[in-house]
């Protein structure tokens, strides 16, 4: 298709609108593409391998700071249910206190003390 008219040209109409890439276009879409199951199994299997590598000391503490932040669920939980007025809808909006605990284990990522040890 050109800006001029909207008709499509002879390429698209054929379906082979991928040979009418220029070879940056065409780099670029290799660049976007998602990675094949393979790399992700590798990549994955190295850090679990790095992972296994460290102290026991290590493991405990970044245990000890995943269970604590796993607490902040039940705070945030209790905080809603005494904060929010007895309605019908309040267990709805209490369950939302949940995944407080795990996104604070995954954004803190419970990294920093063990990497002292």
């Amino acid at each position: 298709m050109t800006s001029e008219n909207l008709e499509p040209d002879s390429t698209e109409q054929d379906g082979d609108s991928a040979a009418a890439l220029s070879k940056t276009e065409k780099r670029v879409a290799d660049e976007r593409s998602s990675l094949r199951a393979a790399v992700v199994h590798e990549a994955i299997r190295s850090e679990g391998e790095v992972e296994l590598r460290r102290p026991v000391g290590a493991l405990f503490w970044s245990g000890v700071g995943a269970g604590l932040s796993m607490g902040f669920s039940l705070i945030a939980m209790g905080l809603l249910f005494n904060r929010l007025p007895n309605a019908g809808w309040r267990p709805l909006l209490v369950d939302l206190g949940c995944p407080i605990g795990f996104l604070v284990v995954t954004l803190a990522g419970n990294i920093s003390i063990p990497k002292i040890l």
